[in-house]
């Protein structure tokens, strides 16, 4: 895909109108040709200065005349000149060139801006193209608009338009570049899911684990059971619900399902919990999943547990999380080195404003966590899991 529209690229930059066409150029040349014959020549076939001074006004007069006939001063003599040159395929090709070329940049340049993340090591380059790709863009358009619809014409805007087009084409190059080294792993993804009781729990037990996954390239996604509404004074859940989506974006989930089993009586629900849980696995298909483990004293916690394990009968890793309630008997034996991706767990958090007043929720608490687990680990920071199932699938390409 990229090699075609490498080539398409190409192609639309090389056929931008110019400023000045290619008969005006061939008249112009003819005209100082003239002027040297006609109006004498020194030795050894200089002109003299006569000459030069006699064809300055006709050289200029078919600039003139050159500029005004492609850029007309005034509505009369546009009208003039459409009458006497139709609308041709030529004429609507170098119309709509510029405006495709612009889109083409626009596009692409969305297109990074969604996978950033997963672009994240090569920083300086998406740092550089995010910006550049729409600013190009945006400037080619305004400076062929200017010339095209206003009818002015300028030797500087002229100059800034050749200058723009092979500016333009070395950044998407270089970004055809960087797409073409991330295309080097395997095609097919890892699908993971992250399974919580309630919001919140995701980020805490595996919040920065699964922005890892995501910026390695995996297709994430978060199913959350209950909206919260004991968690807060307020007796409606949309505003957990709200802080829960916030919380996703941070971790850049690709999707994320909340469902509005009543708070802290999950226990009641098992056969429903269970159900919703097989539909997500239907509809994503994950070859990791990331839950709750068996010790929590919490119910719900513990539910979404039993509701995992009965529901993920299909091939696939599933690792169990702590939450600040998890007692001593959890045993992690499986860690994700997360030094790189505390903070922005942290950030995942501080998305849950309606939890900021409780202990387990302050940033200190959260490294001091990945610390020990990290320590666990030999590595500085890590957050641990308990392993129900391991597979690791055959990679299809």
């Amino acid at each position: 895909m990229w090699t075609h529209l490498l080539l398409a690229i190409v192609s639309v930059t090389a056929a931008l109108p110019c400023a000045a066409d290619e008969s005006t150029l061939v008249k112009l040349e003819r005209m100082e040709h003239a002027g040297t014959n006609l109006h004498g020549a020194g030795d050894y076939g200089v002109p003299a200065p006569w000459a030069a001074d006699a064809t300055a006004p006709a050289l200029a007069e078919a600039l003139e005349d050159s500029t005004l006939t492609r850029f007309p001063p005034d509505s009369a003599s546009a009208n003039t000149l459409a009458a006497q040159n139709p609308l041709s395929l030529k004429n609507v090709i170098e119309l709509t060139e510029p405006p495709i070329f612009v889109v083409i940049l626009l596009v692409i340049a969305i297109h990074t801006l969604r996978e950033r993340r997963v672009l994240r090591r090569r920083q300086l380059t998406v740092r550089v193209l995010l910006p550049a790709l729409p600013a190009l863009g945006l400037l080619t358009g305004s400076v062929y608009m200017d010339v095209l619809y206003s009818g002015r014409y300028h030797e500087v805007v002229s100059t800034v338009a050749q200058l723009l087009e092979p500016v333009t084409l070395g950044a998407l190059l270089t970004l055809v570049l960087v797409w073409r080294l991330r295309s080097e792993r395997p095609q097919r993804k890892t699908t993971v899911l992250a399974i919580g009781a309630h919001p919140d729990d995701i980020e805490f037990g595996c919040g920065a684990t699964m922005l890892r996954l995501r910026e390695e390239g995996a297709v994430t996604y978060g199913l959350v059971l209950t909206g919260g509404e004991q968690g807060h004074d307020r007796t409606e859940s949309k505003v957990r619900i709200d802080e829960a989506c916030s919380g996703a974006s941070v971790m850049a989930l690709c999707d994320i399902t909340v469902h509005n089993f009543p708070d802290t009586s999950l226990h009641e629900h098992k056969a429903e919990i269970r159900k919703a849980i097989e539909q997500a696995l239907a509809r994503w298909r994950p070859d990791i999943i990331f839950t709750h483990n068996g010790h929590d004293a919490h119910m719900d916690h513990h539910t979404v547990f039993d509701a995992t394990r009965e529901a993920a009968r299909g091939a696939c890793t599933i690792l169990c999380y702590e939450n600040p309630n998890t007692p001593p008997a959890f045993h992690p034996t499986y860690f994700f080195d997360v030094g790189k991706y505390i903070e922005r767990k942290i950030d995942a958090l501080a998305c849950h404003r309606t939890q900021s007043g409780k202990s387990y929720a302050a940033s200190g608490v959260v490294r001091a966590m990945a610390g020990f687990r990290g320590t666990q680990a030999r590595v500085p920071l890590a957050e641990g899991f308990e392993v129900m199932r391991m597979l690791e699938k055959e990679r299809k390409k």
